[in-house]
């Protein structure tokens, strides 16, 4: 408002630098100018409009700096937030008591992350072979279209050829014929053979340039390039989604003995000091499980049989809202089965991988 009232309250300048009379209050605010003339009732409508206009922007401009006053709060404390919060973990650090649950807190978080990432590494890798498949697909699909169009121009060159053969035999024929035309008793037959010839001349000139006008167009067919990849499709990406989410659900079944994936899920949404694992022995075992379950997963091989199994029993009951959406829905992920007999899904749990996004799968999820 200061700087409002200045700007009433100032002199402008002219051209050479005189003062020009005071500002207008319509130039500052873009208010209506109050009128000078006229009726009283209409001076007075005008008057109300822009104060109610004035307290309108002035109680804008409140806000805004209200709302400024909050976050330059929330960033000052910001530090102090972080310093109190590292002051209670090395106090639960420093005694027995807490130290052990706090270090199975973080290792659970380890392994939530170390799951995510595997989920991501994962989505990658699929991408870049869908990517690299449907790139190359397109582009052959392309060569294959432009072969065919080649075939066609070399077809139209080859019947076009033959005309062009015969038309210039015909040439060669009355040229022949003229030249044997001799004698002065055959000048009317040489200059009706003469006539013959300059029309069956521009015949042959018409097919030349037919001829001309297909091998450039034949060029400018074998000179086009693929159009530029412009992504993977609904379908390909539909297909990432579920077999990343096929190793989510597969991640939770690894990980799901001695609780190892709820617990990770409960450190990930609650703080250090809202959890509990048992006595020191208790978190010591645990632990210990923590790290030989995420080394053997981290070693494991040959699963790549029962993702797909997964991803196969996924698309049948995966339901998507729209032909263009590529997430499945949340009511669709609502049971997988713990594991498959001879290709059989077996036994349902109720876990929905989407909705309580495990591991952050919906981070490793393309839309």
């Amino acid at each position: 408002m200061p700087d409002l009232l200045s700007k009433l309250v100032r002199k402008r300048a002219g051209p050479t630098g005189a003062e020009a009379g005071p500002v207008a209050l319509d130039e500052v605010t873009g208010l209506d100018p109050v009128p000078t003339n006229g009726d009283a009732d209409d001076r007075l409508v005008a008057l109300f409009k822009n104060r109610a206009e004035l307290k309108k922007a002035f109680s804008e401009l409140r806000s805004e700096c209200d709302h400024l006053r909050e976050r330059l709060a929330a960033i000052e404390a910001d530090p102090a937030q972080s310093n109190q919060r590292l002051a209670a973990l090395e106090q639960r650090l420093s005694e027995r008591e807490t130290a052990y649950p706090a270090l199975v807190y973080f290792q659970l978080r380890g392994l939530w992350r170390f799951c995510h990432n595997q989920l991501i590494e994962f989505s990658e890798q699929l991408q870049e072979q869908h990517l690299g498949r449907e790139r190359d697909d397109r582009a052959q699909g392309f060569r294959a279209q432009q072969q065919q169009s080649l075939a066609v121009f070399d077809e139209r060159l080859a019947r076009i050829g033959e005309e062009y053969a015969r038309e210039r035999q015909t040439i060669l024929d009355q040229q022949a014929r003229l030249k044997a035309l001799k004698g002065f008793w055959n000048h009317f037959k040489r200059r009706g053979v003469r006539d013959e010839l300059s029309h069956q001349e521009a015949v042959v000139t018409e097919i030349r340039g037919r001829v001309d006008q297909l091998r450039q167009e034949r060029k400018a067919q074998l000179d086009q390039q693929p159009p530029d990849f412009s992504g993977l499709s609904v379908e390909a990406r539909r297909k990432i989604n579920l077999a990343v989410l096929a190793f989510a659900q597969y991640l939770f079944v690894e990980f799901s003995e001695n609780s190892l994936a709820a617990f990770s899920r409960k450190a990930m949404s609650a703080s250090v000091t809202e959890v509990a694992y048992g006595s020191q022995r208790d978190c010591e075992a645990l632990m210990e499980i923590i790290e030989r379950s995420m080394q053997q997963m981290a070693n494991k091989r040959g699963y790549a049989d029962e993702l797909k199994l997964r991803a196969r029993h996924l698309k049948l009951k995966a339901q998507f809202q729209g032909d263009q959406a590529t997430v499945p829905t949340v009511e669709s992920m609502a049971t997988f089965p713990l594991e498959f007999h001879q290709g059989q899904a077996g036994v349902q749990v109720d876990v929905n991988i989407l909705a309580d996004d495990y591991w952050s799968a919906s981070e490793a999820l393309i839309t």
